[in-house]
């Protein structure tokens, strides 16, 4: 054991208790922020347990009284929430409404019909948002769902962390995530990453006692957090806060008071104005045949106002919508992008502008040292068998003798590399291996290594701690041989530097001190020409694209090790590396592409300027022939730093010619104030985080998206997406997703439109054709008008899935005000409902006055010979109508290109759903034209030579609107938008 178990006698500073640990009726609370502060009794007493945990018996009641250990405060949603969802919908009522309508007119089988769509589309989109959570809940899979607690006297139970309570002791090994807050009890070695909730870089070494009260949350060595991760070493830890009273459920609720309000989305806003609209029009229509027939309302006028107001209202629509965007998040789930919130598909395709983290998002987070330089020597370079692993290591790329023993100078170096580390890596060696190792004089072999060594870490002090044992001289070596650790510093984000106390084999006290150039050198003690030396190797590291780490040490000969600012004065450099993190062989081609479809990419980074602009090079983020004005890098418009940036005022900011580009030396108030900027300058923004200080932005950038490998539950919980691999490709994919989806239901929507507007038209037009009493008849029957409902669905469905086009990447994003009615969407509509209405009324009057027009009275009441002029006519329409939406779903979906020809007929032919539709809607239009008792059930009669007049309208339609989209595509100059062909 590399550390002796810590007890509550540690050498941390002891402090009274203070008050306010219970409240006021001498319970223990949850969530005191000062549990650090008191001794174990103290804490095992209010918490009524013991180092042994609570009893399982205690379970339920201690659940009752706190509740379950979970970041969301909200209810699950039930299968009743999903159904009152669909029972608000508006356009589900309007139908019921007119089905009872249909009841009180004495037509049964016309409101059952229409009760029974209403229905039906309920339960459509009751199904597909049960889907839709479904698929949600596998973000419950980021989360580590189990975790060991002591129980029943020492018995170790693995249980969810949701039933993890106050009293419970948490058992830690290296690679858990820390399911609530616990006050350590027991340490061994035990290291924890909080960089997820603090920032700090480097991981903490916990310990066990009593800390000041005045300690700030990174600073509380004996507590560990929920959600932070364990990274080595082993401990126990008895639970004081759960849930929302954790610190990171503090922060969790804070963000929720203030979290983005649920503005409606431009389509939502778009699909509002339709629907009163299309209600209003409904009742003018319905009162228009009233009003013609004086306000009387037999039968026939009755049933004539109810097919006037069905003429404008679209069934199926809202199904269709709902289906469009559960399959698009599916497909960005399959894409490795799961969408929290299904709203933001739309304004994903919108986004103009992407702030994303470098380093495992444009980058591998796979770093490794690849460079050295030593005072006295010169420069190493550092090759492994693959970037980023942790393996056996071979030799700098320079002619070594492997039997030459190490400089002292580097091998100060090195040491400096595994002491100041919190990281562990393992590694399996014999015996004799060991002992060959032990007087530390030979160069690394790579043969004494029998195994791939595995570290767990920071990447930043895992390429470190690699290093080291590529030289064989990994911390666990150093220790075994006599060095032995005394105190630490740990990293702190303000200071930008570590350090830590250890004693050699000899006895003798070493400060090892490793961090940032700036805050390391101001501690040494080298004259002028090393610390130029020095700063020259930092600014050609950082040139090549490589993070920069200097090391200091001295030989310690104080007394106290606590005061931070005496340990680490007077030291001498002994090196420094420079760190090498790959970008993602995908980043430039996304980068690329994002640029071809218009959307300015930017790098917000914690990494020194010269490094984030020597890989923004390598991901084409910048121009390879960019180079920062010399002593002004910090102030263009294309590059700056998070302080330059800070300091500007936000008239400043909006004075600039453009955002920066790259920002280096970032901090999450930066990020703000990007978002913020970008905002004002009109941008539709995505923002990527990991980090709870990353939630900020992520609530107040229009699409939040964090990282679910590396995320924090916070940062995913204020997100609108999650990237399953971290990955910047995946954000444009999934860019290109909301387009594809936007794109599709505009397809959709302007299929209804058109459908409806020919319909409505065609109803309210023939209100003179009138029978020999007077009383309007109308050109369509309302069951006719229900089989046109449903036959326009498949089609609709089918629109909403198409595949994206080739093109969709290389256009510049929609404007984030534009409506879905736009100048194009307008033009469509009025050409084709204008075409296919004329075609409607011509094949109705055709029909209808060859044989001598309506001779018949009441015709809709009773089945009357002499009305079966209008009858026949009334099949004739229907056929047309039907098999001229059925072509009018080939014309929307290819839209600016034709389709007879030999690519668009493939292309129709490899659409199965409309095939499918187009032989069912072909075959029951034959059977219920031929048919004489169902035709009279539709009102309709069976017809012969009428087909004659169907085949040629549809043949006509088809026609027009190829001669329509050729005409449309000259003045584009061939820039014509493919959709889906």
């Amino acid at each position: 054991m590399s550390e002796e178990m810590s007890h509550s006698s540690s050498v941390i500073t002891s402090n009274e208790a203070s008050d306010g640990f219970v409240s006021e009726d001498g319970r223990p609370t949850n969530g005191l922020s000062n549990w650090h502060t008191f001794p174990l009794e103290d804490v095992y007493t209010h918490l009524s347990t013991s180092p042994t945990g609570i009893s399982s018996h205690d379970l339920p009641a201690r659940l009752a009284e706190y509740g379950p250990n979970t970041l969301t405060p909200t209810p699950p949603i039930r299968w009743y929430h999903i159904l009152i969802r669909q029972l608000r919908d508006t356009m589900n009522w309007i139908f019921f409404g007119l089905g009872a309508a249909g009841f009180a007119l004495g037509d049964p089988v016309t409101g059952g019909l229409l009760c029974g769509l209403s229905v039906l589309n309920v339960y459509l989109s009751y199904s597909q948002e049960a889907a839709a959570e479904r698929t949600l809940a596998a973000l419950k899979a980021l989360s580590s769902p189990t975790c060991t607690v002591l129980r029943d006297g020492m018995m170790a139970v693995v249980v969810g962390s949701e039933e993890v309570v106050p009293g419970d002791v948490l058992v830690l090994k290296a690679g858990d995530k820390v399911a609530a807050d616990v006050r350590l009890m027991e340490t061994s070695g035990l290291v924890v990453d909080e960089a997820l909730l603090t920032g700090e870089a480097v991981s903490v070494k916990k310990r066990v006692g009593v800390v000041k009260k005045e300690e700030a949350l990174g600073d509380r060595v004996n507590m560990a957090y929920a959600s932070t991760t364990v990274v080595k070493g082993r401990g126990k830890g008895v639970v004081v806060a759960t849930g929302m009273k954790t610190e990171v459920g503090k922060i969790a609720k804070t963000l929720n008071e203030s979290s983005k309000q649920e503005e409606s989305t431009q389509i939502q806003k778009s699909l509002w104005k339709m629907y009163f609209g299309l209600l209003a029009t409904s009742i003018v229509f319905g009162l228009t045949v009233l009003a013609v027939n004086k306000f009387r309302v037999p039968y026939d006028v009755g049933l004539y106002a109810l097919t006037a107001a069905l003429s404008v209202l679209p069934a199926g629509l809202t199904t269709v919508l709902t289906v469009t965007l559960v399959l698009g998040g599916k497909e960005m789930t399959r894409q490795r992008a799961v969408v929290r919130r299904l709203k933001c598909l739309e304004t994903l395709g919108a986004v103009n502008i992407i702030f994303s983290d470098k380093t495992g998002t444009l980058t591998q987070a796979r770093m490794t040292v690849v460079r050295v330089w030593v005072p006295e020597i010169g420069v190493y370079t550092i090759s492994s068998g693959r970037i980023g692993a942790i393996k056996s290591g071979r030799t700098a790329e320079e002619e070594v003798n492997p039997h030459t023993a190490l400089e002292p100078s580097l091998e100060r170096f090195i040491q400096c590399c595994a002491l100041c580390n919190t990281t562990t890596v393992s590694e399996t060696l014999s015996p004799s291996d060991k002992s060959t190792l032990s007087d530390k004089k030979a160069l690394p072999d790579p043969t004494v290594l029998n195994s791939a060594p595995l570290a767990t870490g920071s990447p930043t002090e895992t390429a470190l701690a690699s290093l080291a044992h590529t030289f064989n001289s990994s911390k666990q070596i150093l220790e075994s041989i006599g060095w032995t650790f005394v105190y630490e510093h740990h990293f702190d984000s303000t200071l930008k530097r570590m350090s830590v106390v250890v004693r050699d084999p000899a006895g003798c006290l070493h400060v090892f001190t490793k961090g940032a150039a700036e805050s390391v050198l101001p501690l040494c003690t080298e004259d002028g020409s090393m610390e130029s030396s020095v700063l020259d190797e930092v600014e050609g590291c950082a040139a090549r694209g490589l993070r920069v780490m200097v090391m200091g040490w001295k030989l310690w000969k104080g007394n106290d090790v606590e005061a931070r600012e005496e340990v680490e004065s007077g030291l001498q450099v002994v090196g420094c590396c420079g760190i090498y993190d790959p970008p993602r062989p995908e980043t430039k081609y996304a980068i690329q592409q994002a640029h071809q479809a218009g959307i300015s990419v930017h790098m917000l980074t914690g990494d020194h300027l010269s490094t984030a602009v020597t890989i923004a090079k390598e991901i084409a983020l910048l121009p390879p022939s960019y180079s920062p004005i010399p002593g002004n890098s910090n102030t263009t418009h294309m590059t700056t730093t998070g302080p330059v940036f800070d300091a500007l005022t936000d008239d400043q900011i909006d004075a600039l010619p453009s955002l920066p580009l790259i920002v280096a030396r970032c901090t999450p108030e930066t990020k703000v104030r990007m978002i913020r900027a970008s905002k004002r300058r009109g941008y539709i923004s995505a923002m990527t985080g990991d980090g709870i200080n990353d939630s900020p932005s992520l609530q107040i950038a229009h699409v939040g998206i964090a990282m679910g490998l590396s995320g924090s539950d916070v940062a995913k919980q204020s997100s609108d997406m999650i990237l399953t691999d971290d990955n910047f490709d995946t954000i444009i994919k999934a860019i290109a997703e909301g387009r594809r989806i936007y794109r599709n239901i505009q397809r959709f929507l302007l299929y209804y439109w058109i459908g409806l507007g020919a319909c409505a038209l065609v109803v309210m037009v023939n209100l003179w054709i009138k029978d020999p009493e007077g009383s309007p008849v109308s050109p369509i029957s309302t069951l006719e008008m229900v089989y046109l409902y449903i036959i326009m669905s498949p089609p609709a469905a089918s629109l909403s899935t198409q595949p994206a086009a080739r093109t969709l990447m290389s256009e510049p994003p929609r404007p984030a005000t534009e409506s879905l009615f736009n100048k194009d969407i307008v033009m469509d509509f009025v050409f084709y409902t204008f075409i296919m209405t004329g075609l409607l009324l011509g094949s109705f009057y055709t029909a209808l006055f060859v044989k001598g027009g309506v001779q018949g009275v009441k015709c809709d009441e009773n089945f009357e010979e002499g009305c079966r002029a209008l009858y026949r006519a009334r099949a004739t329409l229907l056929c047309v109508f039907s098999l001229v939406l059925m072509v009018q779903a080939i014309h929307v979906r290819s839209k600016g290109l034709q389709w007879m020809n030999k690519r668009g007929l493939k292309a129709t032919w490899g659409d199965r759903v409309w095939v499918i539709s187009f032989v069912v809607v072909v075959t029951s239009l034959v059977v219920v034209t031929t048919v004489e008792s169902i035709a009279r059930v539709m009102g309709m009669a069976p017809i012969t030579w009428e087909w004659g007049i169907v085949w040629a309208s549809v043949l006509v339609f088809v026609l027009a609107g190829e001669v329509y989209k050729s005409v449309k595509r000259e003045p584009m100059d061939g820039n014509v938008i493919e959709m889906g062909v």
